[in-house]
């Protein structure tokens, strides 16, 4: 009994029964002589164009155009003045241009927090060159006196940044406030 076990076991050298050339219902793909050029082939031109879409995608981050972000999100008090920063990006316009119309908007719907009479800092990161690009000090501006008033840089300010890092026409970033008033 012990003989007949032995002969069809998968170790003995009497291996026929389970490798046969016939499709069956369990293996219906797989057989013992099936040539696999044609597989090798396949997955070979599929790795080479998996390497060179990986290899231009990465040359076109580094060195291709900034991209227009066409979900970009822009996060304030107030979500008309969030969907206004969007609007400007979905137009084309920089970060600093959304960042810009989103203050006037904010400026309008809360004076108390934002405004023409106050001033602020702006720090511009370039993720591309992975460093700061931009530093701005638009604070209000005192004399030498002690009775001397500040001179609010809000709106010198952020038109300062927008000669530097803006893309669309300043007018342009004004009307979310302008419609908001």
């Amino acid at each position: 009994m012990s003989t007949s076990l032995n002969s069809t076991a998968i170790n003995s050298t009497n291996s026929a029964p389970y490798l046969t050339s016939d499709r069956t219902e369990l293996a219906p793909l797989c057989n013992a002589q099936q040539d696999t050029r044609g597989l090798r082939i396949v997955i070979s031109c599929l790795t080479v164009f998996t390497v060179l879409v990986s290899m231009a995608l990465m040359t076109q981050l580094h060195r291709g155009d900034y991209q227009v972000v066409p979900h970009g999100s822009v996060v304030s008090d107030n979500g008309e003045c969030s969907a206004a920063g969007v609007a400007v990006m979905k137009k084309g316009g920089s970060a600093v241009d959304a960042v810009i119309s989103t203050l006037f908007c904010l400026s309008v719907v809360s004076p108390h927090l934002v405004g023409i009479g106050g001033g602020g800092y702006m720090l511009v990161y370039d993720q591309r060159k992975r460093s700061i690009v931009g530093c701005l000090d638009f604070q209000a501006s005192l004399g030498n006196s002690n009775s001397s008033i500040g001179v609010p840089g809000f709106v010198a300010g952020l038109y300062q940044a927008h000669k530097s890092f803006g893309k669309l026409p300043w007018s342009s970033l004004l009307n979310a406030a302008i419609e908001m008033a």
